[in-house]
């Protein structure tokens, strides 16, 4: 019997992936034209005016229509939020063109933007309502203790690319800015549960009311996630719950002034398959299921003043605080102000500015397989940034410059220039161009990490490591990007958006064979060290697209299209090949997405999601396309009933490498899971 070639293979899944397409906008169109009359009118037939006029605040720190957005920027909105398929903050970040994102394991997300992707994206800077979540740590975020009440979400700002002038260091690729409801936006209560058979259990409360001069909010959030499966489909020890709390309040003190007031708490533990070096004599290595135990809170005050429409400020202060007692042992603590100024200083001229101080400290437990040289630090940063965004045509064409300065223990003063060109004929049509200098800081690991890769017998049986050791004077990366866009709204039905980028590296963090030494402690052994350096240097070139058409008053269709080229180099003679395909063989050069929002009679809606990655080198992941489906029906104002079925082509599949960060990858399931929800007051 001849086995089908892998090309037929693949035919046939194109094939079927374009039957389902067809199939869904066949039932779309008879559907709107059978049953035109619904009462639901939410996000299939939100008009693309209103969401080409919505106010953003990411790209600028100040509000501004989004299509006049001198950004790649993309918008995750709360309808978005509430018709996806999506039970976490990382799932919801699979639409935005120009994200990769793909599950490691089944707590673990690995998220970047223009390629470099990895468990820690050190490119990648996130924020929840302005609270950095971006660990210096490890230069990147821990997704699995990023959540909030999805249904408190008012939207996701996206920027892809360069954002550090306005954000700080570490924003080089791209900003995801998550932002909450105010807390007059959610009164009354409000109880969600689920469950599935990979959404074991998932429940959330909240409840609002409004006071003499504001409102608060409270809230409780619990979930237990079943493992995913290992390659020969038995299932994996990788299952995680988590139980979150949290409140805001928002005050007016005065008619210029208001106040916000939130906090949250979490606990949980997460079991992942990770390498350990038992012991050094005799030499034992194994991969076991190691249960991380995960605690955080943080608190975070809020003081804006409107002096006059035309000018405003801003007082941010929080803290935050987290332990993950895993193979390393993480604890840390962080405190930061922030001040901004706003200011139309003339016709021509709207400025921004602020200054800001952060002090993080951290200390680790270690282990032989993972340790912190030292195991405890500090480091403050100073920051101050300027920004002018000068009317050169009124509404027609529009000058940004911006500069921020920062300072810390670690590597001394940068400075992060960027300029920013706007034209908009119309109000519908804008041609916009940047040139940006961002800057990524080392992490902790990065300058101090001690990582037992491999271990064998040496000469005479002498125990001998293989060591990924932190470097010291490891130093900055830096980049240079140039980005041109355009943004249209065609009509009252079709909206593109177009962004092309090219972006010049330097100093990447690579791992440069280092000369090898003996090491008695904590008994006799052979070290080759794996040195981490700015060895490697490089370009990446990319488009990507994201289209909306309102078929009919009822029925839209969102769709995204991502192309990556990375073209890596050694910047020294002993960087290795392997080195080179890790960074640049982690991210799919091609992404797309297709998602269809249909509204049914008797208060019904029906979505399905399609997403195409496409195949990561380094890893041997092969391409893989997910289809996932959602319908809901609506019995009343105040409730909902859905069903969600996720990753329904495939029984299971990878999704990211193996070992990422130290974990061992395992497969993604099929999984169905049903929800509800109720509101009252």
């Amino acid at each position: 019997m001849q086995l089908p070639s892998k090309n037929s293979v693949g035919r046939r899944r194109i094939l079927q992936i374009l039957r389902i397409v067809l199939c869904g906008l066949l039932f779309g169109l008879l559907a709107t034209r059978v049953w035109g009359q619904s009462k639901r009118t939410d996000l299939a037939d939100a008009s693309l005016e209103s969401l080409m006029n919505m106010r953003v605040t990411s790209a600028s720190k100040s509000p501004e229509r989004f299509a006049q957005v001198a950004a790649a920027m993309y918008v995750i909105t709360q309808d978005d939020i509430r018709r996806s398929n999506a039970t976490s903050i990382a799932e919801l970040l699979r639409m935005v063109p120009g994200l990769d994102v793909a599950h490691i394991d089944a707590s673990t997300w690995a998220i970047s933007s223009r390629g470099f992707n990895d468990r820690f994206a050190n490119k990648m800077l996130v924020l929840i309502d302005g609270r950095v979540v971006y660990t210096p740590t490890f230069s990147g975020v821990f997704w699995d203790v990023q959540d909030v009440l999805l249904e408190d979400v008012s939207r996701i700002e996206v920027i892809r690319g360069p954002g550090a002038t306005l954000w700080g260091a570490n924003g080089m690729n791209g900003v995801i800015n998550i932002i909450t409801k105010g807390a007059k936006e959610t009164q009354g209560g409000l109880i969600a549960a689920g469950a599935g058979n990979e959404e074991h259990v998932s429940t959330s409360v909240r409840y609002g009311a409004k006071t003499k001069n504001g409102a608060y909010r409270i809230f409780a959030k619990y979930f237990d996630r079943q493992p995913f499966d290992t390659a020969t489909g038995t299932a994996a020890p990788d299952g995680w719950h988590i139980l979150r709390g949290g409140f805001r309040s928002d005050w007016d003190l005065s008619p210029r002034d208001t106040l916000t007031l939130q906090g949250d708490i979490y606990g949980g533990h997460a079991v992942q398959i990770v390498p350990r070096l038992e012991s050094i004599t005799p030499l034992v290595s194994t991969t076991s299921a190691f249960r991380a135990e995960l605690s955080g809170d943080d608190l975070l005050t809020r003081w804006h003043r409107e002096f006059s429409p035309r000018s405003d400020i801003t007082l941010q202060a929080y803290y935050d605080q987290y332990e993950r007692l895993n193979v390393l042992g993480d604890h840390r603590r962080t405190g930061d102000v922030d001040f901004q100024h706003h200011l139309i200083a003339s016709t021509r001229n709207e400025i921004t500015w602020g200054v800001g101080l952060r002090y993080t400290a951290d200390h680790s437990d270690g282990s032989l397989t993972v340790s912190l040289v030292p195991s405890r630090s500090h480091n403050l940063r100073y920051s101050a940034f300027f920004q002018d965004e000068i009317s050169i045509v009124p509404d027609r064409l529009r000058l940004t410059l911006g500069m921020r300065y920062e300072d810390d223990n670690y590597t001394g003063p940068e400075v992060f220039p960027d300029a920013r060109l706007i034209w908009t004929p119309t109000k519908r049509r804008a041609l916009w161009m940047a040139i940006s200098r961002p800057v990524r800081t080392p992490a902790r690991t990065d300058l101090g990490l001690r990582v037992t890769a491999a271990g064998f017998p040496g000469p005479g049986g002498l125990p001998t490591l293989v060591v990924i050791q932190g470097n010291p004077e490891i130093g900055d990366e830096y980049a240079l990007s140039y980005q041109l866009g355009y943004r249209a709204q065609f009509g009252e039905r079709v909206s593109v958006d177009l962004t092309g980028f090219h972006t010049l590296y330097s100093g990447l963090r690579g791992v440069v064979p280092g000369a090898p030494y003996f090491d008695p402690i904590p008994v006799p052994h052979l070290v080759f060290p794996q040195v981490f350096q700015n060895s490697l240097w490089g370009t990446t070139d990319g488009t990507e697209a994201a289209s909306t058409w309102q078929v009919m008053r009822l029925w839209k269709i969102s769709g995204a299209y991502t192309w990556l080229r990375m073209d890596i180099h050694g910047g020294v003679p002993s960087a290795q090949g392997a080195d080179i395909a890790a960074v640049a063989g982690t991210s799919p050069s091609q992404q797309f997405n297709l998602r269809s929002y249909l509204n049914l009679p008797h208060d019904l809606e029906f979505d399905t999601f399609v997403y195409f990655v496409g195949k990561l080198p380094a890893f041997g992941v092969p391409p893989y396309t997910r289809l996932d489906a959602r319908i809901a029906w609506h019995p009343n104002e105040s409730s909902e009933l859905s069903l969600v079925g996720q990753n329904l082509l495939d029984a299971r599949h990878d999704e990211f490498g193996s070992v990422s960060q130290g974990l061992q990858a395992t497969q993604v399931k099929r999984s169905i899971f049903a929800k509800f929800m109720w509101r009252f007051h």
